[in-house]
């Protein structure tokens, strides 16, 4: 199975797709991705118009962490049931099984579709809360699980969407939106969605501007989102071919930036440079050791593992 129908199958996840009509359908999924790395957009893009295959390869480690999240949001259902709340799981049914759990007043919907016009998400689970709607004495707000003890803006941006995409069908603007947290009794974070509603549309257009438009030439600079990336193979495959200065140890993308500058673009060429210029930002003496290391790594493709003992400072004060 290929990884973009395991994730859509068991998982939810949904990615960028063309529709007959030529219309792309964006998901939460592709937002928040396009917020961690430009260039995956762009692979996105491809995949959706049949230029390029999704990767068949799945990690072990994303897998696990996709287990665990569902685990997660399993245990809250529960944890919801247990407390009272009339439950209704909607999952693969489509927006009107969601339209209709919200016209019956449903206390809790689980895996809500949310869909307008060519945005479409997913939302963990949909709370009723007092407050007037199109359906009577009642709305809704958006809550999702997440396993990290530090909310990204990543998730606040998903949150966003669906909070915008729910303000649509239910003719009335959520407050309030969550972040659900593994722990005794499902700690919860609240946001104000008008607090972050200009962050939002700012993200959501330059999206819809970098997928519409013609393909845009990115390259896959690393980020954090790559330690989640379903492409992570394929980008690290083209930093080892092109030599990237990011496969020096311990170097920033600041002092990547200011090597380019300087005419200097693959760590062969970082190592062998014998003159490195005054950084615009940083000093030059963190620059060269990070020129040492390129020289250590550069020879160790050579000569095999090599280490290299750093002098003791004796000024540097002991810890116990």
């Amino acid at each position: 199975m290929r990884f973009k129908e395991y994730c859509k199958k068991f998982y939810g996840f949904n990615y960028c797709e063309l529709k007959a009509d030529g219309q792309f359908t964006f998901y939460a999924t592709d937002l928040s991705n396009n917020l961690a790395c430009g260039h995956l957009t762009q692979l996105s893009r491809k995949v959706a118009l049949k230029e390029l295959d999704l990767p068949s390869w799945i990690d072990p480690a994303l897998k696990i962490l996709m287990e665990r999240g569902t685990e997660h949001e399993a245990a809250y259902l529960e944890h919801l049931k247990s407390l009272g709340y009339k439950v209704e799981n909607v999952i693969g049914l489509g927006i009107t099984a969601t339209i209709d759990a919200m016209k019956r007043g449903v206390d809790v919907i689980a895996q809500a579709e949310l869909q307008v016009e060519y945005w479409a998400g997913r939302a963990d689970f949909l709370i009723k809360v007092a407050g007037k709607s199109d359906f009577g004495p009642w709305s809704y707000e958006v809550q999702d699980t997440k396993l990290s003890l530090n909310t990204k803006a990543a998730t606040i941006l998903q949150l966003c969407l669906y909070t915008d995409l729910l303000s649509s069908i239910q003719g009335s603007v959520p407050e309030q939106m969550y972040v659900v947290h593994p722990g005794n009794d499902f700690p919860k974070e609240k946001y104000r969605f008008v607090d972050f509603q200009a962050y939002y549309r700012l993200n959501k257009k330059r999206f819809e501007v970098a997928l519409k438009a013609s393909p845009l030439q990115t390259y896959p600079e690393p980020t954090s989102h790559c330690a989640i990336c379903i492409w992570w193979k394929q980008c690290d495959k083209i930093r080892h071919n092109d030599d990237h200065l990011s496969l020096v140890a311990g170097i920033r993308s600041a002092q990547t930036e200011e090597l380019i500058v300087q005419g200097i673009n693959t760590m062969h060429k970082f190592a062998a440079a014998e003159k490195l210029e005054k950084p615009s930002r940083g000093n030059l003496k963190n620059l060269k050791k990070r020129q040492e290391q390129a020289q250590l790594q550069v020879r160790g493709e050579k000569d095999g593992l090599i280490r290299e003992f750093l002098p003791i400072d004796k000024n540097k004060k002991k810890v116990d």
